[in-house]
């Protein structure tokens, strides 16, 4: 992981208090903040002040206090709170602890870790390419903790030279387990062991990686959760990302049973929009308790899909020649979901309500939330009545705005996007938002640029030296009605010295369907 800052970087909110029963002197007894520290893991009690967090103020008890002590020979990696408040897992020097909160002891939950093979972390490939930065996931009810285990015994070390000059020291040389392209991978398989008891650890039936794939299909493990009735899943993948399943296991025996299998030809984006659910009833009376959202692009764009428990799809939620970006929210008591995408433009993103009865047909009707043009990325609070938006566009910074979620409207301001005026880099470089532009590839398909052109007082008319700018996909999209654009201090600084800048997404970007995505493949 890379790490980008100094001092409190993050912080983590216990979901419960710890016990109150008598707990040993120094110990923490109430809500607490958790703060991940280079020397250890720090809490921070507080107190609720008030009748409801709307209405109160929450008041520390104390100072920090660190609980779980790091140094640089066993540094604390990936701690987490339990979901009862009441215990913090943590790895160090590649073995799974618990910490209980409550007592002040800790618990060792592993013993076999060694070099190359590593308990309770994400492997390379899934931290680097597949966006998972965990590598163990708590039960619902705290007993039991899911893990992932990794061995790179087999893979050749690389050995990375920093260029510190001719003094070299400590830390000139390093070296890594790195998979190279077509060679073997990490082999990984997944574990469930109970915190108060860590003898009684089971293994999953899951043994991906390695060359053979470890004797079964899979290849890598992107994703591993929670039902909240405590069944686990993971959902897996073969080396040429063309199957993806979902699969529950066991926790007591780690049998596998598939509930969801996709194929495609192109292959599967990963995507973040699977969610469980807890309460939804259907309008035909039936629960469905432990069903399930899956996204899936079988019919060319990612579309959110409706199962049953059991794995069997009840019908599509939302469908058409657009896509879905991400699943920000289910309202299960009023069965309605928020999603954000591209209803309206795929240079845009917006925040959408669909209901979930769209699965037995009927238009499957959508309601745009957010209102201004550009790119909205929201948060939706917990009870559904508001959603904070943070909003950009070619013309304005990314500013933070407090909503309403039934209409959209602002309630308040929380950030007003403005260029701070200390920072004239913009201003020295005569920066002006581009024109955003479409044309026509030769097959007919619309493709989208951005132009910077010179300013022709300066330059004159044209015609201009010109610079063509192209990512080729896929994953990316460099053109959108976006700030970024605006802030491209490269392509404004060769607007400045007299160039025409023509940046173009070509077929192969994201957000436009996987068919559009897909024409880069073999290629």
């Amino acid at each position: 992981l890379r790490e980008r800052g100094l001092g409190i970087t993050r912080y983590f909110w216990s979901k419960a208090a710890a016990p109150s029963s008598p707990a040993p002197e120094g110990s923490i007894a109430s809500p607490f903040v958790m703060v991940p520290l280079p020397d250890g893991v720090y809490l921070k009690p507080v107190t609720l002040r008030g009748r409801a967090a709307s209405g109160g103020t929450w008041d520390s008890l104390s100072e920090l206090q660190r609980v779980i002590p790091a140094t640089t020979e066993r540094p604390v990696l990936e701690p987490t709170i339990s979901p009862d408040g009441r215990k913090i897992s943590y790895v160090c020097n590649g073995d799974l602890y618990c910490y209980f909160v409550a007592e002040g002891q800790t618990r060792r939950l592993t013993q076999d870790a060694e070099k190359g093979l590593v308990n309770g972390l994400a492997e390379y490939v899934a931290q680097e390419e597949m966006d998972r930065r965990t590598g163990h996931w708590w039960s619902p009810c705290s007993t039991k903790l899911a893990f992932a285990q990794y061995d790179v015994r087999h893979i050749p070390s690389y050995r990375i030279r920093h260029h510190l000059g001719a003094a070299g020291g400590a830390g000139a040389e390093e070296e890594h387990e790195y998979p190279f392209v077509g060679k073997e991978n990490a082999r990984v398989r997944v574990g469930v062991v109970p915190v108060e008891s860590p003898e009684g650890r089971v293994w999953t039936d899951i043994s991906a990686g390695g060359r053979d794939g470890g004797g079964t299909w899979e290849e890598y493990v992107p994703r591993v959760g929670w039902f909240p009735d405590g069944r686990l899943y993971a959902q897996l993948q073969d080396r040429r990302q063309q199957t993806l399943q979902l699969v529950q296991f066991d926790a007591e025996t780690g049998k596998r049973k598939t509930l969801v299998e996709e194929k495609t030809s192109v292959w599967h984006n990963l995507n973040n929009c699977f969610r469980p659910l807890s309460k939804y009833v259907a309008g035909d009376g039936t629960s469905l308790r432990g069903g399930f959202l899956w996204a899936s692009e079988r019919d060319g764009y990612r579309h959110l899909y409706l199962y049953t428990r059991d794995g069997t799809c009840l019908g599509q939620v939302t469908s058409g020649d657009w896509m879905v970006d991400s699943l920000d929210g289910i309202d299960e008591s009023q069965g309605l979901l928020y999603f954000s995408g591209t209803v309206d433009s795929e240079i845009e993103r917006h925040l959408y309500c669909a209901s979930l009865s769209n699965c037995e047909g009927g238009g499957r009707k959508v309601r745009r939330v957010t209102k201004e043009p550009g790119m909205h990325h929201v948060i939706l609070d917990p009870s559904f009545r508001h959603f904070v938006d943070i909003h950009d566009s070619p013309s304005q910074p990314p500013q933070i705005t407090f909503c309403s979620l039934s209409d959209g409207e602002p309630v308040c301001m929380i950030h007003k996007g403005v260029v701070p005026t200390a920072d004239d880099r913009l201003q020295r470089l005569g920066a002006t938002p581009p024109e955003l532009v479409t044309v026509k590839s030769q097959d007919g398909a619309t493709l989208h640029g951005a132009i910077y052109r010179p300013d022709p007082e300066v330059y004159g008319p044209g015609p201009y030296k010109t610079l063509v700018s192209v990512y080729g996909g896929p994953h990316v999209q460099t053109v959108s009605r976006s700030w970024i654009l605006t802030v491209d201090m490269r392509a404004q600084l060769f607007r400045a010295k007299g160039y025409l800048v023509f940046k173009l997404d070509n077929r192969g970007s994201s957000r436009r369907g996987l068919r559009f995505e897909g024409a880069v493949q073999h290629r």
